[in-house]
């Protein structure tokens, strides 16, 4: 565990709260007291929206910083400061992100189409939004003919975009 310089992330909300029912507001820096621990005590985001996107409770998107101490993980970080620089609702984000992963599955190989397709029909309510994006996600990412590599920078740069755009941050 370090102090580090701040590290611009994502993190995702449900109804615009934090697990514990704290209402979340941009431009508030929310911070824990003590020792922090990966999964377990700490704030929560990571560098890449879409591992952001699988550790999702909701649909409200936000930019944020990490600050103070910060532990890293392959797709995560913990912090025991973290800024909120910019929050949106990113329910139609999701859902058009699951269609797009379906259809890029599609394209690829029909098995892993299958299982896209099903994410995306459960895409359609926005209570299931965040969880269909991510498994469409991972299975347009296992496609059989397409690069898991190739697929997943692909999706990243795909709603990377869209996110930066939606949440009002040119280049965040």
């Amino acid at each position: 565990m370090t102090e580090q310089e701040p590290i611009v992330a994502w993190h995702w909300l449900l109804d615009g709260k934090m697990r514990d029912g704290t209402p979340v507001h941009v431009g508030e820096t929310y911070s824990v007291d003590g020792p922090i621990q990966m999964c377990q005590r700490g704030l929560h985001a990571s560098e890449r929206i879409t591992d952001a996107l699988r550790y999702a409770p909701g649909t409200t998107l936000c930019r944020v910083r990490l600050h103070g101490d910060v532990i890293r993980d392959t797709d995560k970080i913990v912090a025991s400061r973290r800024t909120v620089i910019a929050m949106t609702d990113g329910t139609q984000l999701c859902v058009a992100f699951a269609r797009y992963c379906a259809d890029t599955a599609a394209t690829a190989a029909a098995h892993a189409a299958h299982y896209a397709a099903n994410a995306a029909a459960h895409a359609a309510t926005a209570h299931y939004a965040a969880h269909a994006a991510a498994h469409a996600a991972h299975y347009a990412a296992n496609a059989a003919v397409v690069s898991v590599v190739r697929a997943r920078s692909r999706q990243e740069q795909w709603l990377y975009s869209r996110a930066l755009a939606l949440i009002g941050l040119a280049n965040a």
